[in-house]
């Protein structure tokens, strides 16, 4: 069976947490609310649903569950959405359902109308929305997650099962995962497919509708969100309570295992989600509300049924409650819950305007103090700016010892110059004063109430801290050295990645194209290459022909420009490519307009052939005597005419004598050549291959600044291909083990005799130089005059890849006859030598193969045949 709802329903009904369990006792009695548990068949991977029996609630450890379920779904629970692992919540799916012990408990859901109470990592499968309809998802206190799947990874070869409605773990790469936020509807469109999936124990709604009710929605004060745009979530940082029916309230948890940086994180791009700097601030906990005397389960009024004719009342015009504020009783085809829901669930209410601060459950008081007093928000951003120039300097002169350090230090001041620039915009605005708060803030503490302003502000603050003594004030300078910490204070001693780069890549050291040659390799018509000739001619894309480039080069030129983009921001993150990519334009733009732009040369066409010459036919009696120009001279001159010119000698002699001493009016229309369409067709031609031809440039332009990256990747590339796959794996073990390579040292070392460097980085002593001889030189021509030291290096580079590539360059195979060699002349010889011994020693059957006659005697092949054809055998 599936809790799916399976039509479409033209009522829209509002969803909340009710605050007393205890009056639930009544639906729940009248077997209005059911118990299921979610379970994924092992044969079809599709997630159904086991229903209870409808008497479940006669046990008192299903009851307890349901009422745990439903107050635990009131508290915020901080949870990491990148944490959310498939591989354990598919395991748990494949759980059997029929067990109803401790297993079963802990995935029991209940279902009451639209409304769905369910525990952690509850998941209708993959859903598709029908077309015409939306599926909408009211959230209560609680964020649930949301995994799109997007039209590419539908088409993608890694297509997912779309009728078991499930997942699998190595599906998860082909979502898109947004977060729902809490006390928000969320329509999702129609051909949406997306899987659904809380975080914890929550309450939330589910419709089928019709899409003609979105207006309906908006005209009626539904806050909607759009699913697409939330990728993270930060909530208090307090662990969830035991799972009991009695909890402490959240006010009277102890502080334990609070952080003063786990919230309100500095909003920077996704790319340095893992450097975040907390503002100094802290949120407030509020005290708890006492419950209305009216809060008890009545049944609500008739739900309203969308008609075309007349729009949709979803809740009372009331502006901030759903529900009237006096319970109604009103016999109901079915009951909901109607206590008030949260002001989040409808339109945001205005911010207040008064100059006394009022206290609101998602707001700071440091907040709400810049928003009445102006004055103090400026000084914070001065002194903000302050810090992040102090922390810029000093991150700029911190010792870079390594490649890896150099990026994550550039990494580090783009976070902090971004940060630095957002603070000068908003000071910019704030010294502008659009809004008249600064002049007023001003003029209310210069007035002649100056005191009285000013102790009724301190008023406010010390009873803000009287009713909550544990919130305490960050100040700005604890943040900072926070940050500062990243480089120093790192787990294992190990200096933390500010971005992610492949294995092939090597922290920025290397390009990784092995994608974009794939692309380039399935280009109909152009040649097929390996890798490393490839890195060498990427950029080379004027010598492509311009038939060659159709609309799978486009999307091969699109693929490379991502690539070199997204490489470059993480290299590089301090040079700034929009600058690049206007410089670049402008450039092409002239280059262009001169057709001098590379592959793209302007085609430069004969004036006859397209104008035509005039043709005086004053000297001429007759067809024939035209004839007598030849077919080029006669096309020039039909075409000058504007006549068709095709057919032959005689057709277009006769053609063009036909016109003598004849206006064109008075021609047959039928001799005229049709107008050529190719104007509009020619422009568009044109304009495609400009937009070609402008990724070109931007493409010149990325691989000059990644030059250094290409040449050793070529190098790399080249040393690869010539190990064996021993030497591979152990060159991979000792880059694990251990990053030396990645250590540069920029001292300059006291070396006058150039003596090689030891394990610790200094030169070894001299005596031990001598004893291994390396004050002897070798040179090799075959390796390409490559000098080595010492005998050990001259006999071990032998076996080597340089020596082997030299060896397959000559066509020689290297062998051991070939030790010691290192003159090419020589091992020519040696190889000719080689040859003709081995061709001495071939088999030759004219003169060893042996036969025997008639009489016994043994002959070899030539006597025998010559015998035989004499005919004396």
């Amino acid at each position: 069976m599936d809790a799916f709802p399976a039509a479409p329903s033209s009522t829209v009904r509002p969803v909340c947490v009710p605050d007393k369990t205890d009056a639930l006792d009544h639906v729940v009695r009248q077997g209005l609310v059911k118990a299921f548990i979610t379970y994924q068949e092992p044969k079809n991977n599709r997630i159904f649903v086991s229903f209870s029996s409808p008497t479940w609630f006669q046990k008192k450890t299903l009851m307890d569950n349901f009422k745990r379920t439903i107050h635990e779904a009131q508290i915020e629970n901080r949870f990491d959405p990148d944490a959310v692992q498939w591989e354990k919540i598919s395991q748990a799916f494949m759980r059997n359902p029929d067990r109803t012990l401790k297993n079963a408990d802990k995935r029991m859901g209940f279902q009451f109308n639209n409304m769905f109470i369910v525990k952690s990592f509850f998941t209708f499968g993959l859903r598709k929305v029908e077309p015409g309809t939306i599926h909408l998802i009211q959230t209560t206190n609680v964020p649930v997650l949301i995994y799109e799947l997007p039209p590419s990874s539908r088409r993608s070869q890694a297509e997912p099962n779309l009728y078991r409605r499930s997942f699998e773990p190595y599906d998860q790469m082909l979502y898109h995962r947004t977060v729902m936020e809490p006390h928000t509807s969320y329509p999702i469109p129609a051909g949406t497919q997306y899987i659904l999936m809380t975080v914890q124990k929550t309450v939330f709604a589910l419709d089928v509708l019709p899409e003609t009710i979105l207006t309906t929605l908006l005209q009626n004060g539904f806050r909607l969100g759009d699913f697409r745009k939330a990728k993270h979530y930060h909530q208090k940082a307090y662990k969830l309570p035991p799972p009991t029916p009695a909890h402490t309230p959240v006010e009277e948890r102890p502080a334990s295992g609070k952080r003063p940086f786990a919230k309100n994180y500095l909003e920077v791009p996704s790319r340095y989600k893992k450097i975040r700097i907390a503002p100094a601030t802290r949120r407030i906990q509020r005290p708890p509300t006492p419950e209305p005397a009216t809060s008890v389960f009545v049944p609500p009024p008739a739900p309203v049924v969308v008609a075309p004719a007349a729009p949709v009342v979803v809740a009372p015009p009331a502006p901030v409650f759903v529900s009237p504020p006096a319970p109604v009783a009103v016999a109901p085809p079915a009951p909901v819950f109607v206590s008030p829901p949260p002001p989040e669930t409808l339109a945001p209410v205005a911010a207040p305007v008064l100059p006394e601060p009022t206290l609101t459950d998602n707001e700071t008081y440091n907040e709400l103090m810049d928003a009445v007093f102006a004055p103090e928000q400026q000084r914070r951003y001065h002194e903000e700016r302050e810090r992040l120039t102090d922390t810029m300097v000093k991150e700029m002169l911190y010792k870079k010892s390594s490649n890896r350090d150099q990026i994550n230090s550039d990494h580090r001041l783009r976070i902090l110059l971004d940060r630095h620039m957002d603070c000068t915009y908003n000071l910019k605005e704030l010294y502008e004063d659009k809004d008249g708060l600064r002049k007023a803030e001003i003029a209310s503490l210069t007035g002649p109430n100056e005191f009285a302003e000013f102790y009724s502000r301190l008023r406010e603050i010390r009873e803000f801290y009287r009713k909550h003594p544990h919130e305490i004030q960050v100040p700005m300078s604890v943040e900072f050295e926070e940050f500062n910490k990243l480089r120093e204070s790192t787990e294992d001693n190990v200096p933390e990645n500010m971005v992610d780069f492949t294995d092939e890549e090597g922290y920025g050291k290397f390009l990784d194209l092995h994608e974009c040659y794939e692309k380039y390799v399935n280009i109909r018509g152009l040649e097929k290459v390996d890798y490393l000739t490839y890195l060498s001619i990427f950029d080379q894309l004027f010598d492509i022909p311009k038939e060659r480039k159709n609309s799978e080069y486009k999307k091969y030129l699109e693929c490379l420009l991502e690539y070199l983009e997204n490489y470059i921001i993480r290299v590089k993150p301090l040079l700034d490519l929009n600058e690049e990519m206007d410089s670049v334009l402008a450039d092409f733009e002239k280059q262009w307009e001169q057709g001098a732009f590379p592959g793209w040369h302007k085609e430069t066409e004969s004036a006859l052939t397209h104008a035509g010459a005039h043709l005086d036919l004053s000297a001429f009696s007759s067809w024939e005597e035209l004839a007598s120009l030849g077919l080029d001279r006669l096309k020039s001159a039909l075409m000058a005419l504007g006549l068709k010119c095709g057919g032959t000698l005689e057709e277009r002699a006769q053609r063009l004598f036909s016109t003598k001493g004849k206006k064109l009016s008075e021609l047959d229309p039928n001799v005229f050549a049709k107008s050529k369409p190719g104007k509009a067709g020619r422009h568009k031609d044109i304009e495609r291959q400009r937009e070609l031809a402008i990724l070109e440039a931007q493409l010149y332009r990325l691989v000059e600044t990644v030059s250094e990256q290409r040449q050793a990747t070529k190098e790399n590339v080249q040393r690869k291909q010539a190990r064996t796959v021993g030497e591979r794996e152990e060159s991979d073990n000792e880059a694990s083990e251990s990053d030396s390579d990645d250590e540069d040292d920029n001292d300059v070392i006291y070396n006058p005799k150039n003596l090689p460097l030891g394990w610790d980085g200094k030169p070894i002593p001299y005596w031990l130089y001598k004893l291994h001889g390396l004050n002897i030189t070798y040179s090799c021509e075959i390796c390409g005059n490559f000098t080595y030291k010492g005998p050990k290096a001259f006999q071990r580079h032998f076996a080597e890849w340089r020596h082997a590539h030299g060896m397959r360059c000559l066509g020689i195979p290297n062998t051991a006859h070939f030790a010691n060699v290192t003159q090419i002349e020589d091992a020519l010889g040696l190889w000719q030598k080689l040859k003709e011994q081995k061709q001495k020693e071939r088999f030759l059957p004219s003169n060893e193969e042996e036969y025997e006659d008639t009489q016994g005697n043994v002959v070899n092949k030539k006597t025998y045949e010559d015998l035989k054809r004499q005919g004396l055998l």
